[in-house]
């Protein structure tokens, strides 16, 4: 079963990545989204994934809003913020 945009924003997606600390405002420069979902650079986190049967319960998790994050600015070609 595929994991949807629903699913993501409704935490039932089976991923992992419960949070996400993030950095002080002057802890720049940021990592970004994809080191962020592959758990790579200076992202300070493991790799988002599939843990679970997608749709089969609630499990909170902030990665699977960071792979939203990534999947919009890629689908935009530009950063979430703009």
């Amino acid at each position: 079963l595929p994991v949807t945009v629903r699913m993501l924003l409704s935490h039932t997606g089976a991923t992992s990545q419960s949070s996400y600390w993030g950095f002080m405002p002057d802890e720049g420069p940021f990592p970004s989204p994809l080191e962020v979902v592959s758990g790579t650079g200076r992202a300070g986190s493991r790799a988002v994934g599939v843990i679970g049967k997608p749709g089969a319960g609630f499990q909170y998790s902030g990665g699977g809003y960071m792979l939203l994050q990534y999947a919009l600015e890629s689908v935009n070609g530009q950063p979430l913020a703009e």
